[in-house]
């Protein structure tokens, strides 16, 4: 079982002991707080980034969470060495991985999901300094071969996979985009993935549905950007805005326009890119979400890179904030 925005946001409100009018106060309305917290209403993004704060919050503390205290604590486990990743701190996530592989309180299954992944990143970031790509590339083989002994790739359109197995695919479709080898191969592989989620499952269908779907999106994306098939990759980079929208799905919707900036620098539209990664950080910057750009050598995340670029201080950027 899994908590929704809304009940995450319910949870907290009444945990601060204030109403759904206080709540609402300078932000929206009472009854869009109730359908918020009913689960009958998305939030857009500029309400949602009002909401957290009110509540003392971050957007990355509002997603879904599973609802038992020992997954409670599993997801507090595994965000740590998410923290340490996106810090790129590798030997320090090494070792947090061994600890939580070793820690009984942490979800087995979460171990089973998080951990190939983990390694993953850790062997693409890395070149395999920290851990080898074979050893990940194993990993992820032997995740697939746990309940389908005889699993083999040249065989996938055979398969009906779980969200798990799509995703420990892709990993493995990370690893070959990595060392390049098998790139088209890789590229063959999302497109059928992102096909098998469009036949089979309906995008909306939940939160965690909509996550996937926008992740492989994603990852085909990065496979176009490798062979330079840029109009391929911006007609699915626009898809993948629009869905986004539509599901008011501010994360989904900051990689996308990141991808997105990607393909018009390297396409040769140079200042329709800059224009975008303007609004971009701004966006990202309103709502305390930067998904790691780097088109810029200086420190993004630094007052003075604020003040130059925006022509404000940074702690005057305003929200609500239009995306682009």
């Amino acid at each position: 079982m899994f908590f929704s925005i809304g009940d995450i946001v319910k949870h907290h409100r009444t945990s601060m002991g204030i109403s759904q009018e206080q709540l609402a106060d300078g932000i929206c309305s009472r009854e869009t707080i109730s359908l918020i917290e009913l689960g009958k209403r998305l939030p857009k993004p500029f309400i949602l980034t009002h909401i957290v704060k009110k509540l003392g919050l971050n957007l990355r503390e509002v997603l879904p969470l599973p609802s038992a205290d020992e997954d409670l604590y599993t997801i507090k486990r595994i965000n740590e060495i998410i923290k340490e990743m996106y810090a790129h701190n590798w030997g320090k996530v090494r070792e947090l991985i061994a600890d939580v592989k070793n820690d009984t309180k942490v979800s087995q299954e979460y171990k089973d999901h998080f951990i190939p992944q983990f390694y993953v990143e850790m062997a693409t970031h890395t070149g395999g300094k920290y851990f080898s790509i074979y050893e990940a590339e194993q990993l992820i083989i032997d995740f697939l071969k746990q309940h389908r002994p005889a699993f083999d790739l040249e065989k996938l359109s055979e398969y009906f996979l779980t969200r798990a197995e799509a995703n420990m695919v892709r990993n493995l479709v990370t690893i070959y985009y990595t060392t390049g080898k098998n790139i088209s191969k890789g590229i063959e592989i999302m497109e059928y993935l992102v096909d098998f989620q469009e036949r089979w499952y309906r995008p909306a269908d939940d939160y965690q549905t909509q996550q996937h779907y926008a992740t492989l999106i994603h990852e085909l994306i990065k496979g176009y950007i490798k062979v330079e098939s840029w109009e391929k990759a911006l007609e699915l980079c626009e898809k993948s805005i629009k869905l986004s929208r539509q599901f008011q799905d501010i994360y989904s919707l900051q990689f996308a326009l990141d991808n997105k900036v990607q393909i018009l620098f390297k396409y040769g539209r140079a200042e329709e890119a800059r224009q975008l990664l303007k609004k971009l950080l701004m966006a990202q910057y309103g709502t305390d979400y930067l998904v790691g750009l780097n088109y810029d050598e200086k420190d993004i995340s630094s007052e003075a890179y604020y003040q130059e670029k925006f022509g404000v201080n940074y702690k005057e950027l305003i929200v609500p904030w239009e995306l682009p």
